[in-house]
């Protein structure tokens, strides 16, 4: 069992310094960082401009149709 604990460990490990890297390149890369901006935007989900004006992120999920 404390063998594939260990196991676990080392792949959460190796995963998060995978995202960890990947992340670093999108935040160094223009366009991606545009792309990224532009999906927070009414446009981008086809809603009324001012949609998320005063919204949480939980309401957001849940009721963005």
């Amino acid at each position: 069992m404390e063998m594939n604990k260990e196991l676990t460990e080392t792949i959460n490990q190796e995963t998060r310094e995978v995202y960890h890297q990947q992340h670093v390149r999108m935040v160094n890369n223009k366009i991606t960082m545009e792309r990224l901006r532009n999906m927070g935007k009414e446009e981008f989900f086809q809603l009324e401009k001012g949609y998320f004006v005063g919204k949480k992120y939980w309401t957001l999920v849940v009721e963005v149709p």
